[in-house]
């Protein structure tokens, strides 16, 4: 689509698993209450791309600049995904570019991995939902972000299917050049005394299921002090063992 505008207004449905083209010129916007699916391939220009319905991303997003102008030439720069407040981003395919969340992201069509050849940021009214199913591959929601992911807002972390997480189990959920923290953090309450810990290292988001006093709810972060106690007392009990993105195997 050239010189145009395309949106998908509150109520409307929109499948894509072909080729969808939309140059510098144009627009691309999805209302609140609107649904988008993509299985193939979406390459979306313009000045902004505003997403505020729900998009299952399938297949690829490529977020494009506008072609060169001027003397010297001179490239219009790529906009960014922008999922508003009323937006959902999910699914299991690739968008090359930067995603900026104030709405929420769900890796996964419930749950598995949504990769972002760019920056992720989430603003402080954004959620990113994480789903657990099960410890393997696919069964758990996982953000992959190949740049840079600067954190805020709200993790949400549900399980899903009857699945019971085990003491020593650990989730990677978000990997990336991580920055920020997660203003708010909200588990399930586990059975058998366990519960989930937060665990944010440069390069990933990780869950660790313990056992002990704890449990699910609310989270924020932790004061300084406590902070560098607990990670003494990580350190003591892990030892050198080094994170692996999938939990460690059960009996």
């Amino acid at each position: 689509m050239l010189g145009g505008s395309f949106a998908v207004l509150n109520g409307g449905t929109f499948n894509n698993s072909g080729s969808l083209l939309n140059d510098f010129l144009s627009t691309f916007s999805t209302a609140a209450g609107s649904t988008v699916v993509n299985t193939g391939t979406m390459s979306l220009a313009g000045l902004s791309v505003g997403i505020g319905g729900n998009l299952r991303n399938d297949g690829s997003i490529i977020l494009v600049p506008g072609p060169p102008f001027g003397d010297p030439p001179i490239s219009t720069p790529a906009p960014k995904l922008f999922v508003t407040s009323t937006g959902t981003l999910s699914g299991t395919g690739v968008v090359n570019g930067v995603v900026e969340n104030q709405g929420t992201m769900r890796p996964g069509d419930s749950p598995g991995t949504f990769t972002i050849n760019g920056s992720y940021l989430q603003d402080a009214q954004g959620t990113l939902d994480i789903l657990l199913g099960g410890t393997g591959t696919g069964e758990f929601g996982e953000l992959v972000v190949n740049g840079d992911a600067v954190l805020d807002g709200t993790l949400d972390v549900e399980l899903f299917g009857g699945f019971d997480p085990e003491a020593g189990e650990i989730f990677e959920i978000l990997s990336g050049n991580i920055s920020g923290a997660f203003a708010q953090v909200l588990f399930p309450t586990l059975s058998d005394g366990l519960f989930f810990k937060l665990d944010q290292e440069k390069n990933g988001v990780f869950l660790d299921v313990l056992s002990g006093t704890g449990g699910g709810g609310t989270s924020v972060p932790e004061p300084a002090t406590a902070g560098l106690l607990l990670a003494a007392l990580a350190t003591v009990f892990c030892g050198c063992l080094s994170r692996k993105r999938l939990s460690t195997p059960r009996a």
